[in-house]
């Protein structure tokens, strides 16, 4: 019996989400839209910029003439349509670290 009730509410829970998925299409498909546009913008700015491997390697470790900091401060400006501002990834100090990203002008 406990097998009958266990496929009879898989069989619900199922028809439930593809009923809801199909609802969402429209939805889903505006983010993907939004997503596609804002992923162009940043490899657009990747391009303009000419981001390379070079600009992640460390030099002196205090971020000064750093020419990668520099352009992802550039990128940065140009996929949000801001002026230039020191980007910088930081670790909270949550139980959990998390990383987050902060704007310093």
């Amino acid at each position: 019996m406990s097998n009958q009730f266990t496929n009879t509410a898989s069989s619900t829970m199922a028809q439930l989400i593809n009923r809801s998925e199909k609802e969402l299409t429209e939805s889903f498909a505006a983010i993907d839209a939004i997503a596609m546009t804002n992923q162009e913008k940043v490899l657009r700015s990747f391009a303009k910029n000419r981001l390379t491997e070079e600009f992640f390697a460390e030099r002196t470790g205090y971020g000064i003439d750093d020419t990668g900091r520099e352009a992802i401060d550039r990128i940065f400006a140009d996929a949000f349509g801001c002026e230039p501002a020191r980007c910088a990834c930081r670790w909270s100090l949550a139980p959990m670290p998390l990383p987050v990203l902060s704007l310093v002008t």
